[in-house]
């Protein structure tokens, strides 16, 4: 069953208010199934 298809922007070297940058980058690869509720992406806690 083909589900709909969403785009979300992955922030890359996004610099913070203490002078550092951060980074985010996908869990997931292009074809596989994602439940609703399941993380996409890591970045900084």
């Amino acid at each position: 069953v083909q589900g709909e298809l969403d785009r979300y922007k992955i922030q890359k070297f996004i610099r913070s208010n203490q002078g550092t940058c951060y980074n985010q980058k996908p869990i997931i690869k292009v074809g596989d199934p994602v439940d609703k509720g399941e993380i996409l992406a890591d970045g900084p806690s």
